[in-house]
């Protein structure tokens, strides 16, 4: 009995997750704080909402995909079960690769679990977002600030900040930088060290944060 209830859950499971590369690029549990966390900005929210309502009286797996406007498949945004409820989730205006898309308006749609909801979501960029990126992925081994420009000319300025928000140390002070990769090194003082650092890059309108440790 134990047996054929697993062959039954196997394929249960199997007709409502996406198969190959779909699948894995749906979030899983590790990126739902990330999806609930809503932006500063209150129309930058609005535009990138996904509202959901799991009205079963179950868990059920929700499914969430994106299209742009011609109809192709942007995004496998969520494929998660969820309890029943209402929540609250926003899209980073990223696609399956992870490469910001066109700005336009795009739609969403759930699957049963979520009622076969459609609804939209914009994709609008102020002026250096999407053409500047940030990188701190070798921060903590070699204190190294990474950063690419891909527009004519940019005002950009990079600051390290504390836990509070207040400035360390500004590498770089409203310069004018051209399209290319920079790399900063950051090499704190005794007085400046700290667990956990965030780094703020502002170029033109935009600023990237994210947060870095370093090894003593």
């Amino acid at each position: 009995m134990r047996y054929c209830l697993l062959i039954l859950f196997y394929f249960v499971s199997a007709a409502i997750v996406p198969s190959g590369a779909q699948a894995q690029r749906s979030h899983d549990r590790n990126d739902w704080k990330d999806l609930s966390v809503q932006p500063v900005d209150s129309a930058e929210a609005e535009r990138t909402r996904i509202w959901l309502a799991q009205e079963q009286d179950n868990v059920c797996r929700m499914i969430v995909l994106i299209y742009d406007g011609r109809g192709r498949l942007v995004r496998n945004f969520l494929n998660l079960p969820l309890t029943p409820g209402y929540y609250n989730l926003y899209w980073d205006k990223k696609d399956d690769s992870g490469r910001l898309v066109e700005p336009g308006e795009y739609y969403f749609k759930t699957n049963p679990c979520g009622g076969d909801r459609r609804g939209t979501v914009t994709a609008f960029y102020v002026r250096g977002e999407n053409t500047s990126s940030l990188s701190l992925d070798r921060f903590t081994t070699e204190r190294t600030i990474v950063f690419e420009i891909e527009q004519d000319t940019a005002l950009v300025t990079l600051e390290v900040l504390d836990r509070r928000n207040d400035a360390i140390v500004t590498l770089l002070d409203t310069v004018a930088l051209a399209p290319g990769t920079y790399e900063e090194v950051f090499e704190p003082t005794r007085a400046q060290w700290r667990p956990l650092y965030t780094v703020r890059l502002t170029v033109d309108e935009y600023v990237h944060v994210q947060q870095g440790k370093l090894r003593r």
